[in-house]
């Protein structure tokens, strides 16, 4: 396992040269591995910022699924997963107990799983960009909490019921296909 404490270097003390090569990895995933050591060095470093903050941006780096590390960190409050190759949200983001604000643009997602809106806490969802052709039914149930929704360039044709009990949205942001 790559240390999160590796990427500080890359970071914070801005590492020039390093050989990580001939390890056998089981994290980062294969598809940050994929990508190079500096992209590795990148991605620990993301963690190791997440410790010292309260969010964790994993953007770009062509996930096709949310590594464990990300559901394991109990305590964040924003999680950024723009830009990479999702096509759901893993039903453990419910135990991400504090999450305020979830973004998961430019992906793949072709729905949204009932254990989002069973965050306490979400405030801020963002999944403009993705294959969309529904909104979760369960949306009311963040309805008190919920004040930006982001669902621009999807292919959502209608809403369900429940959304007239997002009674907190400020923010709507939404494209008609």
């Amino acid at each position: 396992r790559l240390s999160r404490g590796l990427g500080s270097l890359m970071l914070v003390h801005r590492l020039r040269q390093y050989d990580l090569s001939g390890n056998l990895w089981e994290m980062p995933t294969a598809e940050i591995r994929e990508q190079g050591e500096a992209r590795m060095l990148e991605f620990v470093g993301e963690l190791w910022k997440s410790k010292l903050a309260n969010g964790l941006k994993a953007v770009g780096f062509g996930l096709f699924a949310v590594p464990q590390e990300i559901l394991d960190m109990k305590t964040i409050v924003e999680l950024n997963l723009d830009g990479n190759k999702l096509t759901v949200i893993p039903k453990d983001i419910n135990k991400i107990l504090k999450l305020e604000e979830l973004s998961a643009k430019d992906n793949r997602l072709v729905e949204l799983c009932d254990e989002i809106f069973e965050l306490q806490h979400l405030a801020v969802l963002k999944v403009d960009n993705n294959k969309l052709t529904e909104l979760n039914r369960n949306i009311g149930k963040v309805g008190k909490t919920l004040t930006w929704l982001g669902i621009e360039h999807n292919m959502i044709t209608c809403f369900p019921s429940s959304f007239s009990q997002c009674e907190a949205l400020e923010i709507l942001s939404v494209t008609i296909v």
